[in-house]
């Protein structure tokens, strides 16, 4: 899977709303191409000639894994992911926890949006999950080369749409990154995101070593500690999805599946 590009101001203020990309899946089922202006008519999401939420929230649709956008002569073709199809037949209206944490966790993948993938698989995991702003602040400064990033809409989503995660508390002093609780009706979607991330980093390698393996901080993108996360990986080992080779120093780590097929057994545990 291709890694994702985009301009870090894709969001044009906006924070993602679970309400209105509930809308955009239903567009997306019937894979036809419509302008921006349509799928505001359509969907009641408004939009304007230069700006307007339509087009930020396909960005989040897509940075969630839900729909593909294939656009040419300025309309959107809006395609169902796998991913996307099971959703809207489980929760189509992305209200239960699990659908919110599956969301979040694909934005912060080497495949989703720029900005929550380095807050999450760089920032955290380098300087720890409570860190004074100014120490926040400079490392984007760094990343970016200076891009003049608008933070608020970063920070409005953990209020917002990610508010039921309680993953992410700021003050104008620091930024803090609470750990969630190993769960085991989530498995599936650990399996998925982990699986998911494999194939993005690492696309047709089946073995990685320990030392790769960790290198993804998948751990950190899943929000788990490290003790609950290797509790994920033994699970995983034990439902035969990946496997261990610990008589090699470092120790290898095999992948046994492809994350797609894991999506239809998401919430078969919730």
């Amino acid at each position: 899977m291709a890694i994702v590009k985009t301009n870090l101001n894709f969001h044009q203020t906006f924070p993602p709303d679970a309400s209105a990309i509930s809308t955009l899946l239903s567009v997306a089922e019937e894979e036809t191409a419509y302008t921006k202006e349509e799928i505001s008519d359509i969907t009641g999401i408004p939009t304007g000639k230069s700006s307007g939420k339509v087009e930020p929230f396909i960005k989040y649709a897509q940075f969630m894994g839900l729909i593909e956008d294939e656009y040419h002569d300025k309309k959107h073709l809006l395609k169902l992911t796998p991913l996307g199809k099971e959703v809207k037949y489980q929760d189509e209206a992305l209200q239960e926890k699990a659908t919110i944490y599956l969301c979040h966790s694909n934005m912060v993948l080497s495949s989703g949006a720029s900005l929550w993938n380095f807050v999450f698989s760089n920032i955290f995991p380098r300087y720890g999950n409570k860190l004074k702003m100014t120490t926040f602040m400079d490392a984007l400064k760094v990343q970016y080369k200076g891009t003049d990033v608008n933070m608020s809409p970063f920070y409005t989503s953990y209020s917002g749409m990610f508010r039921k995660l309680a993953v992410l508390k700021t003050t104008p002093e620091e930024v803090k990154c609470t750990f969630l609780p190993f769960k085991d009706a989530y498995i599936n979607i650990y399996a998925y995101i982990l699986l998911k991330e494999w194939e993005s980093l690492h696309d047709g390698i089946l073995e990685l070593t320990a030392d790769d393996f960790y290198a993804m901080n998948v751990d950190a993108k899943l929000c788990l500690s490290r003790s609950d996360f290797d509790k994920v990986l033994s699970t995983l080992e034990s439902h035969g999805i990946i496997k261990f080779e610990r008589l090699l120093t470092p120790f290898i780590v095999l992948k046994l599946h492809s994350s797609d097929v894991i999506i239809k057994h998401i919430y078969s545990t919730l």
